[in-house]
């Protein structure tokens, strides 16, 4: 079993009920914030658009900023386009590094059906599934 299972089986559950009910073809932040919506209705705790220090040491160099923190557990990248890229899944790694989050899930709202992948970043290395 992966580490939050249950969490990020509800968040995809989550995003095949909005990309069912508005369909495809909406911007990003269109099924983020309906993400959000339903999940803060079915009583998680989400936090929108996160921003998250990049740090040398203890110095920060810059920022970037996480489309969704569930429960603060789960960081959450919403993304519209025709499928996952490597570079997604790099990026959401970065974003797990940047805030000790352990477990991430890329959720791509494409043109037919939402891709799903889900992240893990520990100490050890990045496992994805």
């Amino acid at each position: 079993m992966l580490p939050f299972e249950d969490l990020t089986s509800r968040i995809i559950s989550a995003a095949f009920r909005v990309h069912n009910t508005i369909g495809p073809g909406h911007l990003e932040h269109v099924y983020r914030n309906a993400l959000a919506l339903v999940l803060r209705q079915e009583g998680l705790d989400v936090q929108i658009e996160v921003v998250l220090p990049v740090l040398w040491g203890e110095v920060r160099v810059g920022r970037c900023e996480a489309d969704l923190i569930v429960e603060k557990i789960v960081v959450v990248e919403t993304k519209t386009g025709i499928g996952i890229l490597a570079g997604h899944e790099v990026r959401l790694g970065a974003y797990l590094r940047s805030s000790d989050h352990e477990i991430g899930l890329l959720l791509n709202f494409g043109p037919v059906r939402v891709e799903v992948k889900r992240v893990v970043e520990t100490r050890m290395g990045r496992k994805t599934g």
